[in-house]
């Protein structure tokens, strides 16, 4: 039996794949690059208050909720589930696709929401669209039972033959990556299931955390935690880099009129631009919460770490996180392609 893999010292090469996989061909990024001052930090900005410099839960439940009532929803409790949706609907600008169906007026007969976690995505696009039938599908009961009429819950698994007897109009699947081993198998399916005419959208990350002037460097601990990601995930069979074919596959399945936007979640509050501040904010509140959930199984069960080992490298990964002189992102993909009508 081959003895673990010793983990690495911050500053010293990076064991594995260290390629970085280009932007979408053809698709401008969302935000502009390096946008923070000369120095590494960000002016001020007074319509964020006390989220300049602070990574306050309470600041950022206020934020949500703040951006959620402008855009005329219902607030949802502040929890990790829920603020990568509000990730997301920040990112789009208060959309919850970019898909046609999302647009004002679009008649809807059935949706489906693959991996619906804890419905909150189910439940905006059901009070916006009280003419479609929306159903949420999950592996796990952890949806709430106050819904709207027209929304369900069902717990089933998506990687398994689809049973549905009806077909949708839109399949909206988000943050999905690590969920299926066979990707081809998800986009046929989906086309199948679809209406003439009928849009799947799929709204996933897209490792390694990038940099565009060069601040995250091999010799840092977020840029190793990445590509030790990568190799984790791929050797799980379910590579968490995998997205960037997201847009082939589609239309190898069949799927016409195949759209792909990039966008960028920063690492914290480095960007001037008070939008990407508060994106980044937001994503470091997220990959506080879920950094440890992330990295354990693959890193012990797949690469062989001990806990402990995992435990000292992500407090290194955490600080350079909140480091705002490194201007990282985590590219984030949204694709989606229309079945032929």
């Amino acid at each position: 039996m081959s003895s673990a893999p010793e983990p690495p010292v911050v500053g010293s090469p990076v064991r594995g794949p260290a390629a970085v996989s280009p932007p979408v061909d053809g698709h401008d990024a969302f935000i502009e690059p390096d946008t923070a001052t000369e120095d590494g930090t960000d002016d001020a900005d007074s319509a964020l208050g006390d989220m300049r410099g602070a990574d306050s839960t309470a600041s950022l439940g206020s934020s949500i909720m703040n951006f959620r009532i402008e855009h005329g929803r219902t607030y949802h409790a502040y929890k990790e589930g829920n603020l990568q949706h509000h990730l997301f609907t920040l990112s789009l600008d208060g959309a919850l696709g970019l898909a046609p169906p999302n647009e004002k007026g679009s008649k809807l007969n059935r949706v489906l929401d693959v991996g619906t976690g804890t419905g909150i995505w189910a439940i905006d696009f059901a009070d916006e669209h009280p003419e479609a039938e929306v159903i949420g599908v999950d592996l796990s009961p952890t949806q709430p039972t106050f819904i709207p009429q027209n929304l369900s819950f069902e717990i089933d698994d998506l990687e398994e033959p689809w049973t549905f007897s009806k077909p949708f109009s839109y399949i909206h699947s988000r943050m999905m990556m690590v969920s299926f081993y066979n990707w081809k198998k998800f986009f046929d399916q989906s086309l199948t299931h679809l209406e003439p005419g009928g849009y799947l959208e799929l709204q996933d990350l897209k490792f390694p955390f990038l940099s565009d002037d060069g601040t995250l460097t091999p010799d840092h601990a977020l840029y190793q935690w990445s590509e030790f990601m990568i190799e984790a995930s791929t050797k799980a069979g379910k590579p968490i880099n995998f997205s960037a074919q997201f847009e082939q596959l589609m239309k190898d399945a069949g799927f016409v009129n195949v759209k792909a936007k990039a966008l960028k979640w920063p690492s914290n509050g480095w960007p001037k631009n008070k939008k990407e501040k508060t994106l980044g904010l937001w994503q470091g509140e997220n990959l506080a919460y879920g950094i440890e959930g992330f990295s354990l199984a693959l890193f012990t069960r797949i690469l062989g770490w001990t806990k402990e080992e995992v435990d000292v490298f992500l407090m290194k990964v955490k600080s350079d996180i909140k480091d705002r002189s490194v201007h990282s992102y985590l590219p984030i993909y949204i694709i989606y392609g229309q079945k032929p009508e």
